[in-house]
């Protein structure tokens, strides 16, 4: 009985070693990705239209572009307007769009970890 209980608790430490290890190397990886050079040849898609940056967080506007918040959440604190129809809007007008987060997310993530 002890020598199983030891076992798997060795197996578990390890297995933890593991994981713990794999999460540096995701926020290694993060920290290369989000300063690297690469991000220039990020599509038009990827690309924040206002500030030509990679956006994380994208949502969509009224005008039907997609934007990333901390842009137009900046944008809207000086100027309550959609910033490509000029049309009054507020920060409850914006939609979610989690499916290009989670897509940016992995091609990205998939770019440094197979290339």
């Amino acid at each position: 009985m002890f020598f199983v209980l030891f076992f798997f608790s060795t197996f578990c430490f390890s297995q933890a070693q593991e994981f713990l290890a794999l999460a540096q190397r995701v926020a290694a990886a993060a920290d290369t990705m989000l300063n690297d050079d690469d991000i220039l040849d990020a599509p038009d898609d990827y690309l924040d239209p206002l500030m030509q940056t990679l956006m994380r967080d994208p949502v969509r506007v009224p005008s039907g572009s997609a934007i990333d918040r901390p842009t137009i959440t900046r944008h809207l604190l000086n100027d309550p307007t959609d910033p490509f129809t000029r049309q009054p809007m507020t920060l409850d007008d914006l939609v979610e769009l989690p499916e290009l987060k989670v897509f940016l997310f992995f091609s990205f993530f998939l770019k440094f970890f197979f290339s």
